[in-house]
């Protein structure tokens, strides 16, 4: 378990506590991403074993770029939904359902070598929470930092609970 490791505690909570605690109000958001990015990259790099998984913070990136068009009853939200139903398939269900439609294949297709990102399925449905959010005008936009730092919050990137905006 990642959140009782002593690499958790010593370079990741009491640093980020200290210096969200240090920095001004317009600086917290970003010091919970450079947080939250450093405990991603680190527990996917040495947890998951290599720089691929570590990667996927470029779904992070992206999911924070394209969240910046959801407005109350656009259609921009319901394609937010689905490109992360589609990265939670891809990531987590892919080989399950390769594995049914072609169980006598001769030729296989699946990957080999796939890797589950961390907490895929936590943060698939905090995109979904915001987006649905987003277009039944329960929450505002924000901006790019607090955002970020809403879905880079390490303390329940992995662990949960699924927290609101």
């Amino acid at each position: 378990m990642i959140f009782n490791t002593w690499a958790y505690y010593l370079f990741f909570l009491v640093p980020s506590a200290i210096l969200f605690r240090l920095s001004p109000l317009r600086f917290r958001p970003w010091v919970i991403v450079a947080g939250g990015s450093a405990f991603f990259l680190y527990f996917s790099y040495t947890e998951l074993g290599g720089i691929i998984p570590a990667a996927c913070l470029g779904i992070f990136l992206w999911e924070s770029i394209t969240s910046r068009f959801y407005r109350p009853k656009s259609w921009f939200c319901w394609a937010g939904v689905t490109q992360a139903i589609v990265l939670l398939f891809i990531f987590k269900y892919w080989n399950f359902f390769a594995g049914l439609v072609w169980l006598r294949a001769p030729e296989q297709h699946y990957w080999a070598h796939a890797f589950l990102p961390l907490g895929i399925s936590f943060f698939t449905f905090e995109f979904i929470h915001y987006a649905t959010d987003r277009y039944k005008h329960r929450t505002e936009a924000g901006n790019v930092g607090e955002y970020l730092a809403f879905i880079l919050f390490f303390p329940t990137m992995v662990a949960g609970p699924i927290k609101r905006y």
